[in-house]
């Protein structure tokens, strides 16, 4: 990918657990979810006064959520995190912006994925044998 004439600077605000932002009357709290989910550093924007949540990847809407650097563990307990922020309306990472039933969506999605996960996995036929 070329990217053209990119001038990479380093970050100017970091933060471990969240940082605040205010725009005039409008506060925008950024959120660390804590763990390792969808990537290893996920982060979620909440905005309080308009009950507004960010979710980033942590939540697609009519795609199937994928785990690039995190983990299925990790990713169940995000979620489940989300439910305290009370939002009316969730913009996902991906899809249409939703209401809170976004989150039990994804969670029956990842839960289903754990549950395939734990299944045994049938014994594979061993070399110079014939499946029956």
């Amino acid at each position: 990918m070329d990217w053209g004439d990119l001038e990479v600077a380093p970050p100017f605000l970091t933060y471990t657990e969240g940082v605040t932002v205010c725009r005039d009357q409008l506060r925008c709290e950024v959120r660390y979810v804590g763990t390792p989910a969808h990537t290893t550093n996920d982060s979620v924007v909440w905005v309080p006064g308009r009950k507004v949540l960010f979710a980033g990847d942590l939540l697609f809407n009519g795609g199937t959520p994928f785990l690039v650097m995190g983990s299925l563990a990790g990713a169940l307990e995000a979620v489940e995190a989300l439910r305290d922020y009370g939002a009316e309306t969730i913009v996902p990472g991906h899809g249409p912006v939703a209401g809170p039933g976004l989150i039990e969506d994804v969670l029956r999605y990842l839960r289903f994925v754990q549950r395939l996960a734990r299944r045994p996995r049938p014994a594979r036929p061993t070399s110079g044998s014939s499946p029956t």
